[in-house]
């Protein structure tokens, strides 16, 4: 029998979890009305997905959307 020892191995770290963001989550961070974010996710212009009848809103992606489509009007 052999008595080679096995070594423990350091755990692999856990996958980051995205966070989404309700429609008034996401209004707060537009500055908009809930109203204006339903249409924009409805029109494919923000990234969203509905589950179970509720809009969902990636929180790293519409930080991506909103630093892609921010001008700077000075």
């Amino acid at each position: 029998m052999s008595t080679k020892k096995i070594q423990p191995t350091e755990p692999e770290p856990l996958p980051e979890v995205e966070e989404y963001l309700k429609v008034g989550q996401a209004a707060k961070t537009m500055h908009c009305s809930a109203t204006s974010v339903y249409r924009l996710a409805r029109t494919g212009v923000i990234p969203a997905f509905m589950y179970a009848g509720m809009v969902r809103i990636p929180r790293s992606a519409l930080h991506a959307w909103l630093k892609a489509n921010t001008t700077n009007p000075l």
